[in-house]
């Protein structure tokens, strides 16, 4: 937990955190506008054309992850929530703690359906008469 308070305070966001600016786009951007600028940088940087930068697979990475976000309009939404709230945390790691958000409230859903199997509708209205005093 230390490591993580210790990560949330010393974040500064980078220049890769912005997949607007990795692709040459921004929030304004059509996914085709972000298609077609994702296949121009492509082009000029992919691994094998940069074989003499010890980086070019990483950046090659970073440029399919921005594409991958901005094109899904759910991680889209999400991403540019993550911008604007300022938050210190990656996108990354804001992503998984809010995933992980989700999945522990579960028991925090309101039940529809009794707790109870194999109560019946007569049983429930006996126990009701029961309760109030009335006769069967």
């Amino acid at each position: 937990m230390n490591d993580y308070i210790e990560a949330v305070v010393s974040f500064k966001h980078k220049p890769e955190d912005d997949y607007y600016a990795i692709l040459g786009c921004d929030e304004l951007s059509s996914e085709d506008q972000i298609l077609r600028e994702y296949r121009i940088r492509a082009k000029q940087c992919h691994p094998d054309k940069m074989l003499d930068c010890p980086d070019a697979v990483d950046n090659f990475r970073l440029l399919q992850t921005a594409k991958e976000v901005l094109c899904n309009s759910r991680l889209r939404n999400d991403y540019d929530r993550w911008r604007h709230s300022g938050i210190l945390i990656s996108f990354k790691d804001w992503k998984a703690k809010t995933e992980s958000g989700h999945i522990s409230m579960h028991w925090m859903m309101n039940k529809k359906e009794p707790m109870l199997e194999n109560v019946k509708s007569e049983d429930k209205a006996t126990q009701q008469r029961a309760r109030t005093g009335q006769a069967p």
